[in-house]
């Protein structure tokens, strides 16, 4: 038996309409009984999503290809006429952009990858700020109270308190 379960999905472009009272419920409601929800007209282009995904995966096949041939090469295998395609490694890389972006310290990124993440950085920045402060109107709290804790919270753990 197959349950269809739908879990939360929010238009954000209903924020700013007649439908605002029913979206920032479903928002409430989200948070409270979910725990996470799905984003719909958020602002960031797709065509820039599509690009960071492309970018995304030409880095990882340049960097495996390239660990792939130090392999062999460290191994004395470096005649052999072979490719990487089907190798079921997995490599990643941690960025962030906040509170201070790691962005340059990512090796053999090219130039307009890490323009288009730092322009999808800023844009992911301003969402949470937007819906931080959607989260302090349902809560009833001042506009930027969430972001100033965070803020204050971001400095007592780079500060070592």
């Amino acid at each position: 038996m197959e349950k269809n379960i739908k879990f939360p999905v929010i238009d954000l472009s209903k924020l700013n309409g007649e439908e605002r009272d029913q979206t920032m419920a479903l928002i409430d409601d989200a948070c409270q009984n979910w725990g996470f929800f799905e984003l719909l007209n958020h602002g960031i282009p797709y065509d820039l999503m599509d690009n960071i995904e492309r970018m995304t995966k030409e880095h990882y096949k340049k960097f495996m290809e390239q660990k792939f041939k130090e392999m062999l090469r460290s191994k004395g295998l470096d005649t052999l006429e072979t490719e990487v395609e089907d190798i079921d490694w997995e490599s990643t890389f941690f960025l962030h952009h906040l509170p201070q972006t790691n962005l340059y310290d990512i090796p053999n990124m090219s130039d307009e990858y890490r323009t288009a993440m730092k322009d999808f950085g800023k844009r992911l920045e301003n969402l949470a700020e937007e819906l931080l402060d959607l989260l302090c109107e349902n809560l009833g709290l001042e506009k930027g109270y969430l972001k100033k804790l965070q803020t204050n919270y971001n400095r007592r753990d780079k500060n070592g308190d």
